[in-house]
């Protein structure tokens, strides 16, 4: 998306794509932006152009806020315009703008993708102080700051202090490749940032109820239904027998009948009650120096009959529409949501929708509250026995009013359960290795698309459920979730109702958590983050909430020479002329299908000096003894052909192939193998120096 009132156009973003997949981008007006919270979270890069950010509503500044720290991705430009532009937005950006000086050049922007092409025109550039936590891409010969990053809770905010729609950034060839680095450079996600992907996987926990019956027990139904047969049946008969008045069976049954009927009515009706069940599941994500966290819930309600209700969620700033829904599925599943009225003002209201008994009425909501207070921090340093293997050590404190239950810490690899509940007032140590044989993660890459692939064999091929094992355990971990036999005790229930609730918005892409060097601490409460109203009913809630925490996490670099290992790596399909979903893992290229493919280090694993460069293969099967792989000269500007061999390959002359933040970019092409090429994985190593 971007917003640019410049004369000259707006910057295209289309070439930040995945693969064959289309580019979009809507061009808007800053009018055309939502006021309230998650209601652009599909958008995944927002740019800023030459605009006056001062109009933005106090709703509209708040919702950009959010969606950054839930891991949008936004860059700002500066330039002539570049007080305007930043007025509105300023508390967000790296640098903080306070004048604007006149730069010979833009060559560093240049030599940052590893272009020797020079950008030789005078040009404005934006200047001022960077925030503490800012991090400087690229500066110019005098250091002035003209690319900077900040992350803001899992999202990221670029400024770039020149603006692109003049001269010479306007005129440049390398201006599409330069938008890619700045979209690819970003450190990978955890899926669980992409909120709710697997609506039916979310409908079906919230249609589980732990300790509520649904039906009545079986012994007494069964000693009903024989007083009914008896009644109507043998003592009938026996009792007009006796009487000499049997022809009157005419009148006494049916009378039965009619009494048994109210009979069933009324019990039954006194069995259900006349509560409402509010199943609610929400999960809580908080990142550390972001005061506010996201709230994602889903609410299901079940009436004791049919009726109409009115559910309200008191927040000006939620978002809530009826949850999509399949009809079919267990026993209180089996209608699709019926209409409601939908209104949004100081509150979410639904109004006079029908629920009929027994069945559930669903909602989906996102809304923010403040930080809970549980706090914590990690440090992580290579191990100095083991090259590639890192230490993880921290701590973390919980000063909030509530507990966190099966408490467990979640960082790249690696999990580490807690071994009793996190209480009020409690400190907790922890330590653990990161083994460092993690996959390398995927960028440029939303859950709902990898969701969408068609087919089931190579979605279990290619992603794992090792976050849901980590959130759950695995001794309540079930391989096998949808089967319709299940152990219906309360245990057993809320397990599945759990591990549900988790695979609706966790998976593991090509079997990587996309941790990167994020700590999170991860657990369970039984309460709401979100008030809620129902208006027609008395009832209870049956709730279910998971808090994500992030820690405050520090990477402690050595002096010696350091191994960037392959899980230290995200990946992005640049381009492949193959049908399906290509990736590293399990390679099939067969005659013209070619794939390229570009690796980039997370932010805290950019080495200041590369020593050595690795291409690390498994499972090769190309018909010859060597493996032709390409890779990218960045100088150059073309591809140099490699005959690797073996499966750790140590690259030559490798500083022509080191583009912007270490990344490289690789090609792998069937034709020079015959027109048969399979790899198991391709992954990227790099040893140098953090600090020279």
């Amino acid at each position: 998306m971007v917003i640019s009132n410049s004369v000259s156009g707006s910057a295209d973003l289309s070439v930040v794509k995945t693969g064959s997949a289309n580019g979009y981008q809507a061009n808007l007006t800053l009018s055309d932006l939502p006021a309230q919270v998650g209601l652009f979270d599909a958008v995944d890069l927002l740019m800023l152009s030459d605009v006056d950010t001062s109009l933005l509503s106090v709703g509209q500044r708040s919702a950009i806020e959010d969606w950054v720290q839930a891991g949008g991705h936004l860059l700002v430009t500066g330039g002539a315009a570049w007080q305007s532009t930043a007025t509105g937005i300023a508390d967000l950006l790296p640098l903080m703008p306070d004048n604007a000086i006149v730069a010979e050049d833009l060559n560093a922007l240049a030599r940052w993708m590893g272009s020797d092409r020079p950008l030789a025109a005078q040009t404005l550039i934006a200047t001022g102080s960077l925030q503490p936590d800012a991090q400087v891409l690229v500066t110019n010969n005098a250091g002035v700051p003209l690319l900077s990053r900040r992350v803001v809770g899992a999202g990221v905010v670029d400024y770039l202090a020149a603006d692109p729609a003049t001269a010479p950034l306007r005129n440049w060839a390398g201006l599409p490749s330069f938008w890619y680095a700045i979209a690819s450079t970003v450190d990978p996600q955890p899926s669980w940032n992409y909120g709710f992907t697997r609506w039916s996987q979310a409908a079906s926990a919230v249609e589980i109820l732990p300790g509520l019956d649904l039906l009545p027990d079986v012994l007494p139904l069964f000693g009903f239904l024989a007083l009914y047969i008896g009644l109507i049946g043998p003592l009938n008969y026996i009792v007009l027998n006796r009487l000499n008045r049997r022809e009157l069976a005419w009148a006494t049954i049916p009378l039965l009948i009619v009494v048994f009927s109210v009979l069933a009515y009324v019990v039954g009706s006194n069995l259900r009650g006349n509560e409402v069940t509010l199943s609610r599941l929400a999960l809580v994500r908080a990142w550390d120096s972001v005061e506010t966290a996201r709230v994602e819930t889903v609410t299901g309600l079940l009436s004791p009959r049919r009726t109409q209700y009115d559910f309200s969620i008191p927040d000006a700033t939620l978002r809530s529409l009826p949850l999509p829904r399949q009809i079919g599925g267990n026993l209180i599943a089996t209608s699709a949501q019926s209409r409601a009225e939908i209104r949004q003002g100081d509150e979410f209201r639904a109004e006079s929708f029908t629920v009929d008994a027994s069945f559930l009425g669903e909602f989906t909501a996102v809304s923010t509250i403040p930080r809970p207070d549980i706090q914590g921090q990690a440090s992580i340093v290579d191990d100095p026995q083991i090259e590639g293997q890192q230490r993880l050590r921290g701590a973390v404190s919980n000063e909030s009013d509530f507990t966190l239950n099966e408490p467990v810490i979640l960082a790249r690899g690696a999990s580490f359960r807690l071994e009793k509940p996190l209480e009020p007032g409690d400190v907790v140590d922890f330590e653990l290795t990161l083994p460092g044989e993690e996959p390398p993660a995927p960028t440029l890459y939303r859950a709902s698309s990898f969701s969408a692939v068609r087919n089931p064999s190579l979605a279990a091929r290619l992603a794992t459920e090792q976050t849901v094992v980590d959130l759950l355990g695995t001794d309540r971990f079930n391989t096998n979730i949808d089967s319709p036999f299940f152990d219906d005790s309360r245990e057993s229930l809320e397990s599945r109702r759990r591990q549900l609730f988790l695979s609706s918005f966790v998976t593991d892409p090509y079997g990587a958590s996309g941790r990167g060097s994020g700590v999170y601490l991860a657990g369970w409460t039984e309460t709401s983050p979100l008030d809620s109203e129902l208006i027609g009913a008395e009832w209870r809630p049956q709730d279910t909430t998971l808090y994500i925490i992030e820690l405050k996490t520090e990477r402690i670099p050595g002096n010696d020479l350091t191994l960037v290992s392959a899980d230290q790596f995200g990946w992005a399909l640049q381009s492949t002329t193959g049908l399906g979903d290509f990736s590293p893992f399990d390679m099939r290229l067969d005659q013209d299908e070619e794939i390229q493919l570009r690796y980039t280090p997370i932010a805290d694993a950019v080495l200041r000096q590369v020593e050595d460069l690795y291409l690390v293969l498994t499972n090769i099967s190309s018909g010859g003894r060597f493996l032709p792989v390409s890779l990218w000269d960045w100088q150059a500007e073309t591809w140099v052909s490699l005959a690797v061999s073996g499966e750790r390959y140590r690259v030559a002359d490798h500083e022509r192939f080191i583009g912007p933040q270490n990344a490289v970019q690789v090609r792998l092409r069937a034709d020079e193998t015959g027109g048969f090429m399979r790899v198991g994985q391709l992954a990227i190593e790099q040893r140098g120096y953090f600090e020279r």
